[in-house]
């Protein structure tokens, strides 16, 4: 049996003058399977992609557990590979699977169902499977609107695609196949959730050889090329309520599973990276775990087994939380080779935080990022607007909080609801959301809320300011670190996505 696995090429549709694009030729770029923030980005022409891209890992994984139970498998990055529709349909048209599997997500819903339909124009015979962080379709009703669609698997879904191909193989009935959406008799069906992974370790080394290995890349503080992306948990005890992966992938109907915070063995992740390291060549790499810093005593073990397998003079970095850290444990990962860390703050002001359920105390934040910044650690920031509560006053406060802090690197986005998450709840209770339309879940440019206090446009404006004043402060204090765009092209960006939409 022969299973296709892809994350398909994502760019707009239309130009701006509402004209088909048949080909790859706009300057948008979309990233989504690996993301947990699908969006358009600039396209880098001299890349042929656009300059992040994260890897893929539930695709990935999916295909080497297919392939170790004797499947014919092909795996295709589109969007790592710069490739244009026809390209990557021709890949599937040329394999002719009997099994095509599409990881979809908010934003590219409709896209998504395009090359669907598109691809069954190719190989007719083929069933169609939907996965990925989109909830509207983990509802039965979304097969019967969306015929195209065979199967929706809902969650974290390497055993469910294992599952379905080998009932499908051996004509067995699907109702026992966990995490599963298809169409019955009379009706879709949902089989139920499927109980999380609880051994990580149990998963098989991703199946990187089907991957263009050296376009990755999530690394915004100058480490050295290649870089590899890495997992060393699943979930996050925390409840952000604007958080998207662990209210949607690690759902598995019990309570707090979504919170459930599942690790690998220090030894496997010391294992996985030494031999990307021998076998990629890799000059550094990227822990990009929703969290991966909660346990302390763990994450001095895995300083440790990263320095015994001489893995600590190979630059990396990780995603955390900077109330999860102090000096003793920032001493002891700079020793094991971490080069530099994103901290999600989203906002300066302790009562915006509070109201997002993310439970940090930010006087702690200030002490960890000056010890950070003490110790010669590249820092990344990340800041929401838009959140409940939010004013002009307050957003002020937290651009201030940014460029007190003085990190090497700064992310500000506005609020995105993403169905599925506490927060799109409350916005749509509230009557905060005012588009309906999915392509315009983005956050990068364009604000789908507004607030108790703010429009759109006030939220638009003040990510332009917040750009606008970082941009100067760099200018400033550092012009020798990072090339700053011009706030003038950043405007023309914003305008020309917004032109997609309106």
């Amino acid at each position: 049996m022969k299973i296709f696995l892809g994350n398909s090429p994502w760019y707009p549709l239309k130009d701006n003058n509402g004209n088909n694009i048949e080909k790859c030729n706009t300057k948008f770029w979309g990233v989504r399977a690996g993301s947990r923030w699908p969006h358009y980005q600039h396209y880098e022409p001299n890349l042929g992609r656009s300059l992040y891209i994260p890897f893929p890992h539930f695709l990935a994984e999916s295909a080497s557990i297919l392939e170790n139970s004797g499947f014919d498998v092909l795996l295709v990055d589109g969007v790592a590979e710069g490739m244009s529709r026809e390209d990557f349909l021709g890949k599937i048209s040329s394999f002719n699977p009997e099994l095509i599997v599409f990881e979809v997500s908010t934003p590219s819903i409709q896209y998504d169902l395009e090359i669907a339909k598109t691809a069954k124009e190719h190989v007719p015979d083929a069933k169609t499977v939907f996965c990925g962080a989109h909830t509207p379709m983990f509802k039965p009703d979304f097969l019967k609107e969306n015929e195209i669609v065979d199967f929706v698997m809902v969650g974290e879904y390497e055993q469910t695609i294992k599952e379905l191909a080998i009932s499908l193989k051996e004509e067995k009935t699907l109702a026992f196949c966990k995490g599963l959406i298809y169409k019955g008799a009379q009706l879709p069906a949902f089989t139920g959730y499927r109980q999380l992974l609880e051994n990580l370790d149990d998963l098989p080394r991703p199946a990187y050889h089907f991957l263009p290995m050296s376009n990755y890349f999530d690394n915004p503080w100058c480490m050295p090329s290649p870089s590899a992306q890495l997992w060393t948990s699943r979930g996050c005890p925390f409840n952000c309520i604007f958080c998207a992966w662990p209210a949607i992938m690690y759902e598995d109907g019990t309570p707090n599973s979504t919170r459930k915070y599942r690790t690998k063995s220090v030894s496997r992740v010391a294992e996985e990276v030494k031999w990307l390291v021998d076998n990629f060549k890799i000059k550094s790499y990227y822990f990009d775990d929703d969290t991966v810093n909660v346990g302390n005593k763990r994450m001095i073990e895995l300083g440790e087994a990263l320095i015994k397998n001489k893995l600590h003079t190979i630059p990396w970095g990780m995603m955390a939380r900077a109330d999860l850290m102090d000096e003793n444990l920032l001493v002891k990962l700079k020793e094991a080779g971490m080069h530099a860390v994103k901290y999600g703050v989203e906002s300066g002001v302790q009562s915006i935080v509070d109201r997002s359920n993310k439970n940090l105390n930010l006087n702690k934040v200030k002490k960890v990022i000056e010890i950070t910044r003490k110790l010669d650690i590249k820092m990344h920031l990340t800041f929401i607007f838009g959140l409940p509560g939010e004013t002009l006053e307050t957003i002020d406060k937290t651009i201030q909080f940014a460029l007190d802090s003085e990190p090497d690197t700064v992310q500000f986005s506005i609020c995105t609801p993403f169905p599925g998450t506490p927060s799109y709840e409350e916005y749509r209770e509230k009557g905060w959301l005012i588009e309906d339309s999915w392509d315009s879940f983005n956050g990068n440019y364009k604000s789908v809320i507004r607030t108790e206090f703010l429009t759109p446009e006030d939220l638009e404006r003040s990510l332009e300011k917040a750009y606008e004043k970082w941009g100067a402060y760099h200018k400033r204090k550092h012009p020798e670190l990072y090339r700053q765009p011009e706030i003038g092209t950043r405007q023309k960006i914003k305008n020309k996505i917004k032109d997609l939409f309106d």
